[in-house]
């Protein structure tokens, strides 16, 4: 019966570092996403944003 928790309580915690993880994944993918569309709008020649 212990087994069952040691392996559940990882398992919890690997989603949770998981979870963590793909919060960090979008966060920075946005970020850099509203830095691209800031360039381009801020760009006087649109040929140097791609």
């Amino acid at each position: 019966g212990n087994q069952l928790t040691t392996k559940t309580k990882a398992d919890l915690l690997h989603l949770k570092s998981t979870e963590e993880a793909l919060d960090w994944l979008i966060k920075d993918c946005a970020q850099q996403l509203f830095a691209l569309t800031d360039l381009k709008e801020n760009a006087e020649y649109p040929l140097i944003s791609l």
